[in-house]
């Protein structure tokens, strides 16, 4: 597994989590730093499992489950452990947690690929950057859920880069820039429209926009389905990241 010896792993994740929460919050988000981690709290619940806490854990060693659990109460909550062994997994298991799914953290240096030019995204007038109401009105109704809100670009924090082909959304994905890193959030493409290159086409506009803004490099939260194309483009997995959840039965 590939690391980068210039970043603590750590660092990685504070970064990855900052704009993974700029781009997935409705209203405002608290970033709580620990030792073991960071906790995000979002004042409205995100995602289609509905929670408004999430728990990223690099340090298990200093991570209390029973803690946060009785910090949390009976809120839903994810915590997601970074290169989690065994064992921890076990115990997560033991006080209630329930396994989610897997993904990978992965980098891609842009110090070290090519410049991409205008001529090798030369579909990217196909792609839309969501910067007028109007756009983002339609992204959110295409959605059938409002992703994305007005003030998030108004604050320049959140570039949302898609497609839209017989006006439906085809493709789409989202970046958000800390300092020099630019983390991608929610890449997906429809599924009448898929195998044709249209995420690919995003990323490298992406890339693109990323090596104008004299950023060093991209970071993204990768499935198993995606993790073919991330690796075709150049990303190297720098984490494991096991996915939890839970939540306390109410009294009635």
């Amino acid at each position: 597994m590939h690391k980068d010896m210039n970043t603590p792993l750590s660092h990685q994740i504070e970064r990855f989590v900052m704009g993974w929460s700029n781009s997935r919050r409705i209203g405002p988000v608290k970033l709580n730093q620990r030792q073991e981690g960071l906790l995000c709290s979002f004042s409205q619940p995100i995602g289609s499992t509905k929670r408004s806490h999430e728990m990223f854990i690099w340090d298990w060693a200093s991570f209390s489950p029973e803690k946060l659990i009785s910090e949390m109460g009976s809120k839903l909550h994810f915590v997601s452990v970074f290169d989690a062994n065994e064992a921890a997994k076990q115990k997560l298991a033991s006080v209630g947690y329930q396994h989610l799914t897997n993904e990978k953290l992965m980098r891609l240096d842009l110090t070290r690929l090519q410049s991409v030019n205008d001529q090798s995204v030369n579909h990217s007038s196909d792609i839309e950057i969501a910067v007028q109401p109007a756009q983002i009105d339609w992204f959110n109704q295409q959605r059938q859920q409002n992703i994305i809100q007005h003030e998030q670009f108004k604050a320049d924090q959140v570039q949302v880069y898609f497609i839209r082909k017989e006006n439906v959304l085809a493709s789409w994905a989202r970046a958000i820039q800390v300092g020099q890193t630019v983390i991608i959030d929610d890449v997906q493409t429809h599924p009448e429209f898929r195998r044709q290159g249209l995420s690919k086409q995003i990323m490298r506009l992406i890339f693109r926009d990323a090596q104008q803004n004299a950023c060093d490099q991209v970071l993204l939260a990768a499935s198993e389905l995606g993790q073919r194309l991330y690796s075709h483009l150049g990303f190297e997995v720098l984490s494991e990241i096991q996915v939890f959840s839970k939540s306390e039965p109410r009294n009635h």
